[in-house]
């Protein structure tokens, strides 16, 4: 109920005036052979993928659509959040504070990782660790030298700014700006990453043909399901590699599109 007051109260805004490697068993080549970079590698190496903020709605589908690709997973969640859906998903717990560098690291380190996974006000409910927690989470992700990151951003964060409506730029302008910041800080990193912008996350389940494409096309909204498929689905993608894409649903392209 309280998403669909939000709705209607932006719908409202809307119609008034705006003011505003594996290792090889080959023998190792000649010297004078090229070498082959480790972009250029086939992910995924070995080791399980951690999502950050899997106690939250996106974040707990994330680790569903991970879990049912078959991939290892590790859900880090606050101390003391309630971890029973994700037990029954059968995958690894952890407790993380991202505040805590220190600890953050000694989390990173005590079983294998091959990649990461954090949302940063995708959705509208902004993570407990905000942007410092972000940074730590990258800065954790380089130190420990585990080579991939995906950060699930905003629509409006960057070069997408101009993308943003007047009225999402008015209700969350502040944090989509400090998305930009966190975007900025992991392309900085020298990680393998992958950046998903999504719009504003709506609660409705049902299947659409939501898709990422390259660059900042649009500002739709989208279901969780739909954008935790698509985030899943980038982990291991070598095309999204070091790029930046956006969820777009095309059949939710404005708000009069999600409510009626």
């Amino acid at each position: 109920m309280l998403r669909r007051f939000v709705l209607g109260f932006c719908l409202a805004l809307a119609l008034a005036p705006s003011t505003a490697a594996q290792e090889s068993t080959e023998p190792p080549p000649p010297k004078a052979a090229p070498r082959v970079s480790v972009m250029s590698e086939e992910l995924p190496r070995a080791g399980a993928i951690v999502v950050f903020g899997a106690d939250r709605p996106l974040g707990l589908e994330i680790v569903k659509a991970l879990a049912a690709a078959g991939k290892q997973v590790t859900a880090a969640i606050p101390e003391g959040a309630d971890r029973t859906a994700l037990e029954a998903l059968k995958v690894a717990v952890v407790t993380a504070d991202p505040l805590n560098a220190d600890k953050l690291k000694e989390m990173f380190t005590s079983a294998p990782l091959r990649a990461v996974v954090t949302a940063y006000d995708a959705t509208g409910e902004v993570p407990a660790f905000g942007l410092d927690g972000t940074r730590n989470i990258v800065d954790a992700t380089k130190a420990t030298n585990v080579p991939r990151l995906v950060l699930v951003s905003a629509t409006g964060a960057g070069d997408s700014a101009g993308l943003l409506p007047w009225y999402v730029r008015m209700l969350r302008g502040d944090e989509i700006a400090r998305a930009g910041a966190a975007e900025d800080h992991l392309k900085a990193s020298g990680l393998d990453f992958t950046i998903v912008r999504a719009g504003w996350l709506i609660e409705e389940e049902t299947a659409s043909p939501a898709k990422l494409e390259e660059g900042a096309p649009a500002f739709t909204w989208i279901a969780p399901g739909d954008l935790a498929r698509l985030v899943a689905s980038s982990v291991d993608s070598k095309l999204l590699s070091g790029k930046t894409a956006t969820a777009v649903d095309p059949e939710r392209v404005s708000l009069f599109s999600v409510i009626f």
